[in-house]
């Protein structure tokens, strides 16, 4: 019920657009009629892509980014299009070669910034410190996944949490990277909305406002002159009135 999601304080929802099942890759078929509600609901929207192929070469990164923009041509994304990496067993996705993960990341980012959408990178903080070279990553937002309790809704849990990666400066997972970089904080994946939804929700802060990034964009990387444009993800302002939950 995304009505109900939006009267609850949520302002925008993310959706997988492509996964896998069995090994093959497969599009979502939520996607479109989810894109559509929620819209109508006056929600921002995003788009990720639970990468699901061998993923340690920039071609890797550049044909899949360009297998997902068949599917998201033409939508309004206003909470960007992200690159979910979460390597297991079934998916084939790279682990262990940090230099070819990261190439293939940036590959898949800067097609997607190149078609004229806002690009970043989603995982968990363990696979961000050990399956990517972040300092190489660094003109990209991080959306990062750090689950204080992993049974508890967590309905309580604030922004500024010194869980949260861009304010811990005092934890194991303590990282310059996610401080500087993290613009989407997934901290729960027990959030409760009974109002909207009869189950367990993922749920973030989000710390910049990414709608407004996109709306000011200049397709691609390009300004208006031709010119080479700073990432946009740089030209991102921070939300006054504090962060929204996503």
């Amino acid at each position: 019920n995304f009505a109900a999601l939006k009267a609850a304080g949520v302002k925008g929802v993310i959706f997988r657009v492509i996964g896998f099942r069995s090994g093959s890759v497969m599009v979502d078929a939520s996607f479109e009629s989810g894109y559509t509600k929620a819209k109508a609901a006056g929600l921002y929207v995003g788009a990720y892509h639970f990468l699901s192929r061998n993923f340690k070469t920039r071609q890797n990164g550049i044909n899949d980014a360009n297998l997902l923009l068949q599917h998201i041509s033409g939508k309004k994304l206003d909470l960007g299009v992200w690159a979910d990496y979460e390597p297991d067993s079934n998916n084939q996705l790279t682990r262990n070669d940090k230099a070819g993960v990261t190439a293939a990341l940036q590959g898949w980012c800067d097609t997607i910034e190149d078609a004229g959408f806002y690009a970043g990178i989603y995982a968990n903080v363990s696979d961000f410190k050990s399956q990517m070279n972040m300092d190489k990553l660094t003109q990209y937002a991080f959306w990062v996944a750090r689950y204080p309790n992993n049974s508890t809704a967590d309905n309580s849990l604030k922004a500024d949490s010194k869980y949260s990666p861009k304010h811990d400066t005092t934890t194991k997972h303590a990282n310059q990277y996610f401080r500087s970089n993290c613009q989407i904080w997934q901290f729960s994946s027990h959030y409760k909305i009974s109002s909207a939804y009869n189950g367990s929700l993922d749920a973030d802060w989000c710390y910049t406002n990414i709608p407004n990034a996109v709306k000011n964009m200049t397709t691609g990387k390009k300004t208006s002159g031709g010119t080479p444009a700073a990432a946009v993800t740089k030209s991102i302002l921070t939300v006054p009135s504090g962060p929204p939950k996503v």
